[in-house]
């Protein structure tokens, strides 16, 4: 029961300080999200040059 309480103290903590700390929220979420951010930037922007190949491919091959 004690280490219940002191999960439940600890997770009511960090919400408060998610809450009411703009400075914590913001590099929590950085934190978190900043590597699914770059890693999908980079393979949009892989897709977007093979794209840009493709069409530039066809153009050329057309008589």
């Amino acid at each position: 029961m004690r280490v219940m309480t002191a999960l439940m103290r600890d997770d009511t903590e960090l919400f408060n300080q998610f809450m009411d700390n703009a400075s914590f929220k913001r590099g929590l979420t950085d934190t978190v999200f900043s590597p699914l951010t770059s890693r999908l930037l980079r393979e949009t922007t892989v897709l977007v040059l093979w794209i840009a190949c493709c069409l530039i491919r066809s153009e050329l091959a057309r008589p």
